[in-house]
């Protein structure tokens, strides 16, 4: 059978085709990654709530998404530059780590 999957040593597209177990280990941490972030940022913005004076949200707030976007600029960057098919798997490693443990 011919196919993306042959090409790259696959079986083809048969229904028994199954996934990897590094793809299904990427996968639930991904997903345990983004729970465990959800539940920080709200977490987070509860103790805003509470122990941030209103007049100060604002500043911290800002301070926070410019935080946000200089680490997203940094990890396009470094995804711009290592976007070749052998560094794949480091930049899905990279983001587990990230997602998961920072």
């Amino acid at each position: 059978s011919s196919g993306i999957n042959a090409e790259y040593g696959g079986k083809g597209g048969g229904d028994d085709d199954q996934p990897s177990a590094s793809a299904l280990i990427i996968l639930v941490s991904l997903l345990f990654g983004k729970f465990g972030t959800t539940l920080s940022k709200i977490s987070i913005h509860q103790l805003y709530q509470e122990e941030i004076p209103r007049h100060e949200r604002g500043m911290i707030a800002g301070v926070q998404v410019t935080m946000n976007t200089f680490f997203k600029t940094i990890s396009m960057t470094v995804a711009l530059y290592a976007s070749t098919a052998e560094n794949f798997i480091y930049l899905v490693w990279m983001s587990v780590v990230v997602e998961t443990v920072i």
